[in-house]
């Protein structure tokens, strides 16, 4: 007798916190035969499918996620990870923008917008995405780095340095302060 897709479902967030992927993804594919737009496991299959490094089959599941959670962030969120690491900037940004103009404190969506926008060579904007993230949460170590090379490469030393001291000061053991 097979689990019900509730059971199988709590299973399988339980497995993948406990980081045994691929036991996890097999209860999410059991949950999606039975209910094939069952958002939450869609969301959480392709947040698995990111972690194992698999960007196309978590954008495809993710985009499906997202399309039956309109107002959640976190499936459209994930979405913009997995095509930024396509190479399909564009379609990140869109997925990233998205999330930012609801959410607009949502530090990670802006700090990936700036990763997507710095891979387009969009400098201005990927600087000011950055910032957005940093002036959201200010001990956000990836996006202070982001910021501070940036800053560096723009020649604007004077903020590069405030804001890799800032880094250094909050984590001083950290390699890339």
């Amino acid at each position: 007798m097979s689990l019900p897709p509730a059971r199988l479902l709590a299973e399988a967030q339980v497995l993948h916190q406990a980081g045994r992927l691929d036991e996890a993804a097999r209860r999410y594919e059991s949950v999606l035969k039975a209910r094939a737009e069952d958002a939450t496991a869609l969301m959480l299959l392709g947040a698995l499918r990111l972690q194992q490094g698999d960007a196309l089959a978590a954008a495809k599941l993710l985009r499906r996620a997202a399309d039956r959670r309109p107002t959640d962030p976190t499936p459209r969120y994930n979405l913009g990870i997995a095509l930024n690491r396509l190479g399909r900037h564009e379609e990140a940004i869109t997925a990233l923008e998205a999330v930012t103009a609801a959410h607009p404190d949502h530090a990670d969506a802006w700090k990936a917008l700036g990763d997507a926008r710095h891979a387009r060579a969009e400098t201005a904007d990927a600087l000011a995405a950055y910032r957005r993230a940093v002036g959201l949460r200010p001990d956000f170590p990836a996006a202070q780095v982001n910021l501070g090379s940036m800053l560096l490469d723009a020649c604007l030393g004077e903020e590069a340095e405030a804001c890799l001291r800032q880094l250094i000061a909050q984590r001083p053991d950290d390699p890339r302060a």
